[in-house]
Formats: structure tokens, sequence, C-alpha cells
């Protein structure tokens, strides 16, 4: 009984030396300055280009590069001292030019951002190739992309399956194919985070290099956790009353693989308390829609074995599926901020995740109430047809829950109404000068600018036809100028 402690306590200690080892803290930068400021029309050439965040963020001699209206690098090498990251520039420069910078959060999250601004007369916007190179230096190609969304996406459903499958073999006097299914999906497993690993570098950023990013040590945290699973299933236990202790340190292992990239996605950088439903979410979503594919090998196995099998699973899982759902709500609101601050996107994947894990559970009432208590009178495809739906879901949902990290929970909505600024200027012991712009309707998309000039008194000598000049900046790269005739009336 003591050995038997002794590989439980030890795996507990393998798993969280790893885990905590690659887990970044959980700190999330904030741009709060960039100078020049965005769309800063200059007169003289700056000495330098910055961008200062809330936090020390790493950075290298190419987070910062500046180009100016020929295609051309003209900033010097990116230095960073504190906060600021910041590059020279050439006394001579002239015309648009666009500032392209990423950098790396403590807690692990890759930030990016461009802005372009001129020095001198110019045109009133960026040049269209300048803006698109400035783009282009900000993202990793589309393949590392696809790759890396498909790396991770694989190697969390391994994970999951892996997870499933010794939970479904603890509870249900395993089958020999269910080892070997948790076997193969611990191969696929290791090979897809290791290329997770490796690709998370890239998708940093285009200078970032192959296992460099901020996701790759637990991304190989996992490949190695998975590893350690491997090992102890290559040795099944001699008598089937000491397999739960092949089992529960494999399982608790192969959970920590799991929950591991959690620690350098969102819920980390918001709370503790995010962080914990999260893992709990994810843990408890492998026991349940991990556990399916090693269920439908059991159901397979024979009458009475499956019976048996689907029996058990049943069992336990409803009070699984109540506990993700405690646990999702919980990380879900922290992570948004409240139902009034989800916005569109990450809002519709999140209904969209919750509608298929309801298709699951319905799959599975299916099972319970219709196919066990028939479950001899039934062929076999009907028994074994719900479970292919849940499989089904179980992509589905691991689909959804990638997209909601590449989204990101938005914390901020747009305006409800029309955006109203209003400047009053005192000529005597009353307003004087108001102005007052209405930019209608306040959200993205066509917008009308009204702007109001008033002089209350007309003590200012401001009656009268007046020329306007507005800027607009719509994004980063954009300038539109307006010059109208604006009466100001008394």
């Amino acid at each position: 009984m003591r050995s038997r402690w002794g590989v439980l306590a030890a795996s507990l200690a393998v798993a969280a030396s790893i885990v905590v080892g690659a887990v970044p803290a959980s700190a999330h930068a904030t741009l709060l300055d960039t100078s020049p400021g965005v769309g800063a029309l200059l007169d003289t050439p700056p000495g330098e280009v910055s961008v200062t965040f809330n936090e020390p963020v790493r950075s290298d001699a190419t987070s910062i590069v500046v180009i100016d209206e020929a295609g051309n690098a003209v900033g010097g090498p990116a230095t960073a001292e504190g906060a600021t990251v910041s590059a020279t520039m050439p006394s001579d420069a002239t015309g648009w030019h666009a500032v392209s910078w990423h950098a790396i959060s403590t807690d692990g999250h890759p930030i990016s951002g461009a802005w372009t601004f001129r020095i001198g007369e110019g045109a009133g916007a960026a040049p269209d190739e300048l803006v698109e190179q400035a783009r282009a230096g900000l993202d990793a190609s589309a393949g590392v992309r696809i790759g890396w969304t498909v790396a991770q996406w694989s190697s969390t459903i391994a994970a999951m399956v892996v997870v499933g499958s010794l939970f479904a073999m603890a509870i249900t006097q395993g089958v020999e194919s269910q080892r070997r299914l948790a076997l193969v999906t611990i191969g696929l497993g290791v090979v897809a985070s290791g290329l997770g690993a490796g690709l998370n570098g890239a998708h940093a950023g285009p200078s970032v290099g192959w296992f460099h990013g901020p996701a790759s040590d637990v991304y190989v945290a996992r490949a190695t956790l998975l590893a350690l699973v491997g090992i102890i299933l290559a040795f099944p236990a001699d008598r089937p009353s000491r397999a739960i202790w092949s089992h529960l340190p494999g399982g608790l292992i192969s959970t920590a693989a799991l929950i591991a990239p959690v620690g350098s996605g969102h819920a980390a950088a918001e709370s503790g308390v995010a962080t914990i439903a999260v893992m709990a979410h994810l843990a408890l979503a492998g026991c349940w829609l991990g556990a399916i594919p090693a269920v439908l090998l059991g159901v397979r196995a024979g009458d009475e074995p499956g019976r048996t099998v689907l029996t058990r699973f049943s069992r336990a899982a409803f009070p699984i599926f109540l506990a993700i759902l405690v646990f999702g709500a919980i990380g879900a609101w922290v992570l948004s901020g409240g139902p009034g601050q989800i916005a569109q996107d990450w809002g519709v994947i999140l209904i969209l995740k919750i509608a298929l894990v309801l298709m699951a559970v319905l799959a599975g009432a299916w099972n319970r109430f219709n196919v066990i208590p028939r479950f001899s009178d039934l062929p076999r495809r009907e028994t074994t047809a719900p479970l292919v739906f849940e499989i089904v879901a179980l992509v589905a949902v691991v689909s959804a829950s990638i997209a909601l990290t590449h989204n990101g929970p938005p914390q901020e909505v747009e305006p409800s109404g029309p955006i109203v600024v209003e400047s009053t200027s005192d000529g005597s012991d009353d307003e004087a000068l108001r102005v007052q712009v209405v930019i209608d309707p306040g959200r993205t998309g066509t917008n009308d600018i009204h702007v109001y000039v008033t002089d209350r008194i007309d003590d200012l000598g401001l009656t009268g036809t007046w020329d306007l000049h507005v800027t607009v900046r719509p994004d980063p790269f954009s300038l539109f100028e307006v010059d109208e005739a604006v009466d100001v009336r008394p």
C-alpha cells in the first residue's frame, strides 16, 4: 500500500513541476502610448519612435520596424528600457512613415500593432503600399497560422481522449482495445504537441524562431507529460485489483497535460478564479466528452460488457456535466465581464459551443433512457449511433473552444448611441464659445459627423463664416482631412 501511495505522490509531483515550470506569470501588457502619436503630422523628424506599455515586455532588435514611403526600413534596432521599446530615426526623414511593432507580455501573449505618421508636407493619407507592408510585418504567414491552429486543435483533442480513456477504464474495468486507443492517441498527442511548440514561435511573429513562442514551453510540457502516461500504460497492472493504480497516476498526469496551456491563455491574464474555473471545466470535459471513443470501444466488446460500460459511464456523466456547466459559466462570466460585455464574435462562438454541448447531452440522455434498457434487443448500429454522434460533438466543441481562445473575450462593447464631444470657452462671465461634435450613430461603419460652433453672447467677434478643417482617423493607417465652411451664429 505504501508503494502505491508513493507512485501516486511521485506522479503528482512530476506533473506539477513540469506544468508550473512551463506556466508564465499572469499579467497582460497594455499599450499606453506611442511616440509620435497615431497619425501625427510633424514638421521635423523625431529623434526616435517608441511604444510604452503598462509593464516591461519581452522584445528584441526587430521589435520595432520603421518603413518610409519607398518601402525601405529606416529605423535603428529596437532597444528596451523599462516598459518602453524604442528605435532611432534618421535626421533627414520626410513624408509618410509606418511603424510596426511586436512584443511578448510577461503572461506569454504576443502583442503587436502598427501606426503611421507624416513628416513635413504630403498626402492626406499614407500610401496603400506602405500600409500593406506595415501590416505584413505584424502577422505570420497563412501557412504558419493554419499549421499552428491544426497542431493546437489536434493536441487538445488527443489530450482530452487520453484523459477520457483513462477515466473510462477506471470506472468500467477497461478492455484491451481502450488501452490501445489511449496509447495510439498519446503518440498522436506527443507529435501534435511538439509541432505546436515549434509553430507557436513562428506564429508569434515573423522574426520569432521555432520553439521560442510564448506558449512553446507549455506544449513541450504537454508532450512530455503525455509521454510519461504512455510509459505507465505500456506496463499494465498484472492483476485487475491493481488496475486503478495504473489509471489514477496516468489520469492525473494526462489531466495536467490537458490543462497546461490554460496557464498561458486569456484566463491566466484575468484572475486566479478564471484560471481555476477554466482548468476544471477542461479537465471535466476530458472525463466526459473525451471518454466517448473509449466507451464506444467498450460497447462494441459484447452485450454484457457493453451494457456494463455504457451503464457505468452514463451514471457518472450527468454529475460531470453539471460540474462542467458550473465551471464553464464561472469562467465565461469572469472572462467576458458579464452578459452585457459579450461582444458579437466571441458571444456567437460561445453560444455555438453551448448548443453543441447540449446536443451531446441529448445524445447521452437517449443512451440512458432508451438504449440501456433495451441494450440486448437493439442492433449494434443503434447502440453505437448516439456515441458516434457524441464523438462528432467532441470534435466540434474542441473546434469552438480553439476559436474562443484565438478570438479572446472582448471587454468593451460599442457605444449604444451617438458620441457627443463638447467644449466651451469663457469669454466673460458666461460660456461664450461652444464647440460641439456629434458622431452618429457612433459605431463601426459609416458615421455622420456634425460640428456645431456657437458664439453665445456675440462678444468674441466670431459670428460669420469660418473655414473648418476636420481631420478624421478611422484606423491607425488612414487619415481623412475635410475643409468645410461653417456659419457661426449668435
